[in-house]
């Protein structure tokens, strides 16, 4: 089959116009009354089936020949359909973090995003959501002005839905590019496999394409930190440091947290300067372009708002609502490893409720905070099989350090050490602000990548490639059908 031999599936041509006729079906769906979004839900499922139904056809029946590189694009394009079947049976008020109302006069991410396209101009405040970077919320406004353009009589809320095409456009180009990065480091079959699945089917990562929120973007710049930092470590070109400090300084005006991997890039750059004497003057000097392209543009929003509003720059909106407070808990009951019978007390976590961050976590990383009507039996699976996963990550990252430390490399460094900062804003965070919704697991999304990056390396593991790909690939079938099946 001349298909499975020349697919470009995942190229990006083909992928936006994929976005975008998919966006054109889903509203032609919507004039039939009964549909209730099933037609464009069912694409993610029937999709994955015809695709993987079809290569499985072509290597065993017809004899055709394994390629990783293809089954790889499968997967890509799989989960850009999943995806897609997601984010446009999500409207832009259903699971949803901090939007309030389409209205200029709120202050919430949809009032971002039309003070915006409304005005040219950012807001005059940081009230609630105005107090974030504003890089999502342009574009946000740039994409809404072209279809506003284009179709001038839609009203707001029509108007907004169409987020969820950027939102899908942006999420499938973080997986793409962590694929690049699964490419960089060269990985076999089984390792391929057991990244590019927990990239491509992860429940939170599907959710991320019908969020409406600079959280999907800002942790597309941090896979761009992440592959432009080990092209220019394998490399050492001047261009890779400056598309690093760029990616660096686009996701500090999207989000500041992604802020947190640069201590970790830092002491990466100064142990080079350390091991190449010779081109310590070289590097000092590309060192200084890469502070000139971080600096003045990743630190903008932050001067803007301390000198305007005296926001310090570790500034968070408090959560006024007593109702989600964790703080009348002792810390041994938030924080200390999870009560396993507290787990499927409630199959959906409860930012009022809950209150230990393990269990939260657990739920979190699978469902985000919310409930839902249907899927409940690939929810309860998902969730058994996540107390395992969440429970082996644990172990893994706390061992990693004692197997690798013979062999530690700058890579370890990059995933580990950016692992180990995020793990602790996290829990400065929680302590700092002990709230339900503090717990949520979108603050620490791309520890699935680090997750991943265990699952190959650690030594453990590595006896046990193919049990832990089957455990994924069932993982994965589950993610999809939850997905397909949830209200």
């Amino acid at each position: 089959m001349r298909f499975f031999k020349s697919i470009h599936l995942e190229g990006v041509l083909f992928t936006s116009l994929i976005a975008i006729l998919g966006y054109g079906i889903t509203l032609l769906t919507r004039q039939f009354p009964n549909d209730f979004s099933w037609s464009i839900r069912s694409l993610g499922l029937v999709s994955n089936i015809l695709l993987f139904g079809g290569y499985g056809y072509y290597i065993l029946i017809n004899k055709g020949s394994f390629k990783l590189e293809t089954l790889s694009k499968l997967i890509l394009f799989g989960g850009l359909m999943i995806r897609l079947s997601y984010a446009y049976t999500t409207g832009p008020f259903l699971r949803q973090h901090d939007v309030a109302e389409i209205d200029i006069t709120k202050t919430g991410h949809y009032g971002y995003i039309l003070t915006i396209l409304r005005t040219f101009a950012l807001p005059s405040n940081n009230e609630y959501q105005f107090y974030h970077p504003p890089f999502y919320h342009l574009i946000s406004a740039i994409w809404l002005f072209i279809i506003e353009g284009i179709f001038p009589q839609l009203n707001l809320p029509d108007l907004f839905d169409f987020l969820a095409v950027l939102s899908l456009m942006i999420s499938y180009n973080t997986l793409r590019i962590v694929y690049s990065i699964i490419q960089e480091l060269k990985l076999g079959l089984k390792e391929t496999m057991i990244f590019l699945l927990l990239a491509a089917y992860h429940p939170i990562l599907i959710l991320f394409a019908g969020r409406h929120n600079n959280d999907p973007l800002s942790y597309f710049f941090v896979a761009l930190i992440f592959l432009y930092f080990i092209r220019w470590w394998k490399t050492k070109q001047s261009k890779n440091l400056y598309w690093l400090g760029l990616f660096i300084a686009l996701g500090m005006i999207t989000k500041l947290s992604v802020a947190i991997i640069t201590p970790v890039i830092g002491v990466l750059m100064l142990y080079l300067l350390w091991i190449a004497p010779r081109d310590r003057y070289k590097n000092l000097q590309k060192y200084l372009i890469f502070m000139l392209i971080v600096a003045p543009l990743g630190l903008s929003f932050v001067l803007r708002n301390y000198f305007l509003f005296d926001q310090n720059p570790t500034y968070v909106w408090e959560i006024t609502n007593l109702g989600l407070s964790t703080a009348d808990k002792m810390w041994h009951q938030r924080f200390l490893p999870f009560d396993f019978s507290s787990i499927f007390a409630r199959l959906y976590p409860s930012a009022g409720d809950d209150y230990n961050i393990w269990v939260y976590l657990a739920k979190t990383s699978l469902f985000g905070e919310f409930s839902y009507w249907g899927g409940h039996i690939y929810a309860v699976i998902l969730l058994t099989m996540n107390v395992f996963l969440v429970s082996l990550s644990v172990f893994l990252t706390i061992t990693y350090p004692w197997f690798q430390f013979k062999k530690w490399n700058a890579l370890d460094t990059l995933f580990m050490g950016y692992g180990a900062l995020l793990l602790l804003s996290y829990v400065v965070f929680n302590v700092s602000y002990p709230y339900g919704p503090t717990m949520d697991f979108r603050y620490l999304v791309s520890w699935i990548w680090i997750i991943a990056y265990l699952f190959i390396q650690h030594p453990i593991i590595k006896n046990y490639l193919q049990r832990m790909l089957n455990f994924l690939i069932i993982f994965s079938l589950f993610s999809v059908l939850f997905i397909t099946f949830l209200f």
